[in-house]
């Protein structure tokens, strides 16, 4: 597996720990992520809301119309 430091260490090049010190390290090309990372990641992915639809501002209807409807 290849190495990302001189003193052959392999870490996460997210949060620095030591393959060691996690569970699990995915290697890519150049660089690693660890399991606890990778679980952020997944909580920031999942908590980020879905944009709100877009309006269109052409298709409201007038006051008048609202209340042509209402009465």
């Amino acid at each position: 597996m290849p190495k990302n430091d001189n003193d052959k260490t392999i870490r996460c090049s997210f949060c620095g720990k030591k393959q060691q010190e996690v569970k699990r390290i995915v290697a890519g090309p150049g660089v690693f992520i660890c399991d606890e990372c990778v679980e952020l990641c997944m909580e920031i992915v999942h908590d980020t809301p879905e944009p709100a639809p877009e309006i269109d501002v052409e298709q409201i209807p007038k006051p008048a119309d609202i209340m042509r409807g209402l009465d």
